[in-house]
């Protein structure tokens, strides 16, 4: 019974510990605020899309080329637009030379089929809006130049262009999620930390009293 009565005036006494709580929420928040905009490194995406049309079947001097299948085409295109000679051009003309390399600029890039469409995908990851999708379209225009010279079709079209700011990434789109997750994880430890701190403060309240009282027993006996 003592116990519980104790429980119960500690729960009471954790208005005066508002602040205390307050205050641990508030770090809690500012932590996961620094933490994803100055150590978690953001990644945008960009996707400029290209219509792939079908190879002639014969070329203006009358010979017969061998008919690519779907497998075939996915897989030279992809080469093509991760190859050297098509990275090395985008940097150049964007200027990249100071930020990026052919390795970096490669790893960056996805290519990928639209369903059973001959739509093709041309996805650049990076972390700066502008710059993913300038280099998506860079890439699509200068792959619809490079390619007829590296496969056999002339139909190729740039369908999409990548938008002027690309997506934005999880982390950003759930920032206010993850702060409210934080605030409320920050107000669990700031009731946690008051709770103890009083449950502390009345333990000692209790322990003077009682050695209080004892020494007052004493000093009855005493006289």
């Amino acid at each position: 019974m003592g116990k519980k009565i104790l429980i119960l005036n500690i729960i009471k006494d954790l208005r005066k510990r508002l602040k205390l709580i307050l205050f641990t929420a508030l770090v809690s928040i500012g932590a996961v605020w620094i933490f994803i905009s100055f150590v978690v490194t953001p990644e945008y995406q960009a996707t400029s899309q290209v219509l792939i049309g079908e190879a002639p079947e014969v070329l203006q001097d009358g010979t017969a080329l061998p008919a690519l299948d779907g497998p075939a085409i996915d897989q030279i295109s992809s080469a093509i637009v991760r190859s050297p000679e098509v990275l090395r051009r985008v940097i150049m003309e964007m200027g990249l030379e100071d930020k990026t390399s052919i390795r970096i600029l490669h790893d960056q890039i996805a290519f990928s089929k639209t369903g059973d469409s001959q739509i093709y995908n041309i996805t650049v990851t990076g972390d700066n809006r502008k710059e993913a999708a300038a280099i998506a379209d860079a890439v699509a225009s200068i792959f619809i130049e490079e390619a007829p010279k590296m496969m056999i079709t002339n139909e190729l079209t740039l369908i999409s262009s990548a938008p002027e700011l690309a997506s934005a990434s999880p982390i950003e789109e759930n920032l206010i999620f993850s702060l409210g997750v934080a605030g409320a994880f920050g107000l669990i430890v700031g009731t946690l930390l008051a709770f103890i701190v009083e449950m502390l403060n009345s333990i000692s309240k209790t322990e003077s009293q009682k050695r209080k009282g004892t020494k007052e027993k004493l000093q009855t006996v005493f006289k």
